[in-house]
């Protein structure tokens, strides 16, 4: 299994329902990818795909039940590990990191192409300045 893969059942556990496209925005890779990756997953039996209630054009995608079982030890794994590191700091960087954290990941691009063109506007800023 690949981090994306892990990131993408975990994704489904906590938002049930969700559309590939959305998917594709939050785990910030391409449609192809995300494509290419719902077929992996959807081959281990770990979701299933159902027509939009909605729009009858869409699909919304839903973890089986081996699929909410391997993400739900992901994601407890994935816990366990982050208060290993945190017990490691002090509690006042920990805090810090608490109260901090939220603001640095609501900054970060919403995909690949919003980091591409933040790193051509790096590059371009970088080269005027020369």
């Amino acid at each position: 299994m690949t981090v994306s893969d892990a990131h993408a059942l975990v994704e489904l556990l906590r938002r049930p329902g969700i559309e590939p496209l959305e998917l594709s925005r939050r785990l910030g890779l391409s449609k192809s990818a995300v494509s290419r990756l719902l077929s992996r997953l959807k081959k281990r039996g770990q979701i299933r795909q159902q027509k939009s209630k909605a729009d009858g054009r869409a699909l919304n995608l839903h973890l089986t039940e081996k699929g909410e079982r391997t993400a739900g030890m992901i994601d407890r794994e994935s816990l366990k590990t982050f208060g290993r590191i945190a017990s490691r700091l002090p509690r006042d960087t920990v805090e810090l990191l608490e109260r901090h954290l939220p603001l640095l990941i609501r900054a970060l691009p919403k995909s690949r192409a919003d980091l591409d063109t933040d790193v051509v506007r790096v590059e371009h800023n970088h080269r005027s300045k020369e």
